[in-house]
């Protein structure tokens, strides 16, 4: 790539290839590299969100097979939450391209490993095309009973979340059925320093960190539970444009295995109507001992409500 800008900010260090022809990273993740970890602080603690966890991911799959478009990334599971205890964590990523793949398309096997338990943090299927699916258009059904909520309460009430992941502009109407709201997309410059200035996010970090932090509220005000990412079962992006907010996000809440669980859909609408980045069964495990987590864990959810 030209200048001195990577072309896919993550990566940071060469590929290898390891045992049984996979493809390995060794990466260190630090607060002084990846400055957005310290708007993702849990107990005291950075913690590297899901949705992060997704971009690396896409960025790793995309650097080695840069022949093809990482167009989807299929059963993203959390197994383990990467914590960040001291200075900084040693990972390993590592993916494998699966035999058994749809005609025009790659699917490769992908993990993020924590190398001293040897064990998957994160794993993922991702899919590669030649080129990105077109931007279908959205159909999104009115939400009925659905009230305004004010954006700001729920980062400075109901949140952890710090400057960086402060996205959601406007709550248009939450309800049992979802959320509606008005997001901004994020960008490299602003999580990883003034270094990335003219680097470009493949699915956006910042976006894909809010239907978790908006499933947190529905558990909040519907169930009195803080809620978090345990699983995507899929993550689609359209189209090769660049993204530019504001942002019209629709999440739909869907029947769960059991009371603790949420899981929705959600999809990103551009101001032309068209899906640019769609999520498929998202899961978050809810817990009232995730309550503690709230910046001001004595206020009611529901009071939040206009």
């Amino acid at each position: 790539a030209g200048g001195d800008t990577p072309p896919l900010p993550l990566i940071r260090r060469p590929l290898r290839i390891g045992a049984g022809g996979a493809v390995t990273l060794d990466h260190l993740l630090t607060p002084e590299e990846d400055h957005y970890l310290a708007d993702h602080m849990m107990d005291e603690k950075p913690v590297l969100p899901a949705a992060a966890a997704v971009e690396y991911m896409a960025q790793f799959v995309a650097a080695g097979w840069p022949e093809w478009q990482v167009a989807e990334l299929r059963d993203v599971r959390a197994f383990n939450g990467i914590v960040l205890d001291g200075q900084g964590r040693d990972l390993q990523l590592r993916a494998r391209a699966s035999t058994h793949s749809e005609a025009g398309q790659q699917a490769v096997t992908v993990e993020i490993l924590d190398p001293v338990r040897k064990s998957a943090s994160y794993r993922a299927t991702a899919v590669l095309m030649t080129q990105l699916p077109e931007m279908p258009h959205a159909r999104i059904e009115h939400m009925h009973g659905a009230m305004p909520m004010e954006a700001a309460k729920i980062y400075d009430e109901l949140l952890f979340h710090g400057p960086r992941f402060r996205l959601v502009q406007r709550i248009a109407g939450i309800g049992p059925q979802g959320i509606d709201a008005d997001v901004m997309p994020s960008n490299p410059r602003g999580f990883l320093g003034d270094a990335f200035r003219n680097a470009r996010w493949m699915f956006d970090p910042g976006l894909l960190d809010i239907p978790p932090q908006l499933a947190w509220v529905w558990g909040q005000v519907h169930r009195n539970m803080g809620a978090l990412p345990s699983r995507f079962g899929k993550v689609i992006r359209f189209g090769v444009a660049p993204l530019h907010g504001p942002l019209s996000l629709s999440m739909r809440v869907k029947p769960a295995p059991n009371e603790h669980t949420v899981v929705y859909d959600a999809q990103f609408v551009d101001a032309s109507g068209n899906v640019r980045l769609l999520i498929v069964d998202g899961e978050s495990v809810m817990s009232a001992a995730l309550n503690r987590m709230s910046r001001n864990a004595e206020a009611p959810a529901a009071g939040l409500i206009a």
